[in-house]
């Protein structure tokens, strides 16, 4: 009895386990204030860069295409509740909400965007 109580234990202990944070990427903090992205530069309708706090740049992803982003004159961030702009968040253009699929910190500044005809 002891035995089988014993083997169940040792397969039942990694579905126990819990599971290593999910990693959300980067995050841009205090996104909700006038300080938080200083810059966007658009690159296409399913990329835009970013330029937040200590003029760090990050590349925003989007889930699908954003049809009014690449005519866009301003655009809104929706962040999450703590103020952070990460892969959770969204862009708003044109009133069109696009969620982001990732957010990833650039060792740089983006690469030159092509000027549209």
């Amino acid at each position: 009895m002891r035995t089988a109580l014993l083997a169940l234990a040792l397969f039942a202990a990694p579905a126990l386990a819990k599971d290593p944070p999910r990693d959300r990427g980067a995050s841009i903090p205090f996104a909700n204030t006038p300080a938080g992205i200083l810059d966007w530069r658009v690159a296409d309708d399913r990329t835009v860069y970013l330029q937040g706090t200590r003029k760090r740049w990050y590349r925003a992803d989007l889930f699908g295409v954003c049809n009014d982003l690449p005519y866009a004159q301003s655009l809104g961030f929706q962040t999450n509740l703590n103020g952070s702009f990460d892969a959770f968040s969204a862009i708003i253009a044109g009133g069109q909400r696009c969620p982001l699929k990732s957010l990833t910190a650039l060792p740089g500044e983006p690469p030159p965007i092509p000027k549209r005809r």
